[in-house]
């Protein structure tokens, strides 16, 4: 499944096909970038009820869809990040 970002109506979305050929546009509501050149699309904020907890696509030494955490980007050596939304 290839992700790409696209910009609708002045906001950000993740689109891609599923399996049954569907087109699915999910909307970014925060994403991160960091001096490295890993980037976090969160698409789901606050998962299970945990805060900074999401569920999103991540672009970094191979791009995924999963979970994340913003404790777990703080604390790695990605280089510095800065939150883009």
């Amino acid at each position: 499944m290839k992700t790409k970002l696209k910009t609708i109506d002045n906001e950000l979305y993740l689109e891609y096909v599923n399996s049954q050929g569907e087109l699915i546009q999910n909307k970014v509501l925060k994403g991160w970038e960091s001096w490295s050149g890993w980037y976090w699309f969160a698409t789901e904020l606050n998962c299970y009820g945990e805060d900074g907890y999401h569920f999103g696509y991540v672009q970094g030494s191979y791009p995924e869809w999963g979970y994340f955490t913003e404790g777990r980007i703080a604390r790695h050596d990605y280089g510095r990040t800065t939150r883009t939304q």
